[in-house]
């Protein structure tokens, strides 16, 4: 099974995220933000998937520059890009 750190700072998703992929066998880290993220990347533990929220901390490309700077150090890591920004407001919502 795969290694996931999950970035998510809405709380509730991460931890419904978390609890899916544990119940699918996965070993899951979390972070809550930008921070978090990179400290955790920044490591010798090794992650398979990067599932991340895009918007962290009211920045909607937060986690596209988190992303980034992880695809430099760890190349074959798979990613999961998330997010709920836009979902009900806006041009193209769903009512």
């Amino acid at each position: 099974m795969a290694e996931v750190l999950i970035v998510e700072d809405d709380e509730q998703v991460r931890v419904m995220a978390e609890s899916v992929l544990q119940e699918a066998g996965h070993t899951v880290v979390a972070a809550t933000g930008v921070d978090g993220a990179r400290a955790l990347l920044n490591t010798d533990r090794h992650f398979d998937v990067l599932f991340i929220d895009l918007n962290l901390g009211h920045d909607l490309e937060a986690g596209l520059r988190v992303a980034k700077d992880a695809q430099e150090r760890r190349p074959k890591l798979s990613y999961l890009y998330t997010t709920g920004a836009g979902v009900n407001e806006g041009k193209g919502a769903v009512h």
